[in-house]
């Protein structure tokens, strides 16, 4: 493989291939019960203060901001382009002609929404805007 044009490249790549774990973490840490515990026991089973301790308990800021630049992108680009990027780093096919024989497009068509969707996500984590 080639090196990247752009120092920032692999950064981009990580992030949006660690999209998936990362909704799924932050949707285990915010999927806490928040009613109250009706035992007979007193004291029973544990603390009560669980809406408190589902507050406190998220993501690093970093996960947090990675997390936020591929949804503001997911919500700009075209669900063609979702289809492509779902394809190539969500479900695994890494070849760009395999993702182009299966949405019927050219691989040089998938390849270029790929780019654009990095692009997008790069631009939202501000590395476009430290070039300019």
């Amino acid at each position: 493989m080639s090196r990247p044009r752009y120092w920032w490249y692999g950064n981009v790549l990580r992030v949006i291939r660690n999209y998936p774990a990362l909704r799924a973490a932050k949707d285990a840490v915010q999927s806490v019960s928040t009613t109250a515990n009706y035992s007979g026991a007193p004291g029973g089973s544990g603390g009560s203060r669980r809406t408190e301790n589902s507050a406190l308990r998220q993501l690093s800021p970093r996960e947090e901001d990675d997390l936020d630049a591929v949804e503001r992108a997911m919500e700009r680009v075209s669900d063609e382009v979702l289809e492509v990027v779902r394809l190539y780093h969500w479900k695994g096919v890494r070849n760009f002609e395999t993702v182009g024989y299966r949405l019927h497009i050219s691989p040089r068509t998938a390849r270029r929404r790929n780019g654009r969707f990095v692009w997008e996500v790069a631009k939202n984590m501000g590395y476009l805007a430290k070039l300019a």
